[in-house]
């Protein structure tokens, strides 16, 4: 079994898209992350959902322990339920192929067989 073969499209983001734009991506697409990529469609970077939330919360909180404490529990718990694994398939010409989530690939797995 290839990489390309269990690859998905997934739509990305670039390092210029605002936050929101994101968070969008990510929520809607029903992803544990998202691929940041450049001009050319060229991977550059994975995101981990945390990471992604991370840069919605402001800076004051994330610098004040204090200020941390104003989530509830029940939220904060929220942030570490969508746990996955994401990765960018890229070609021999450096462009995105795809992408393969953790579900993807323990699907493709499965289905292969023992003798995959």
């Amino acid at each position: 079994m290839q990489a390309r073969d269990i690859a998905v499209k997934v739509p990305t983001v670039t390092a210029g898209d605002p936050v929101t734009r994101a968070v969008r991506v990510m929520t809607l697409a029903r992803l544990p992350g998202l691929i940041v990529v450049d001009d050319a469609a060229r991977p550059r970077m994975v995101l981990t959902g945390t990471q992604v939330l991370r840069m919605t919360v402001p800076g004051a909180y994330q610098e004040d322990p204090t200020l941390a404490r104003t989530v509830d529990e029940a939220h904060a718990d929220m942030f570490w339920q969508e746990r996955g694994e994401l990765v960018a398939v890229v070609g021999r010409d450096g462009g995105l192929v795809g992408t393969i989530t953790l579900e993807r690939l323990l699907a493709g797995m499965a289905l292969a067989g023992p003798e995959g």
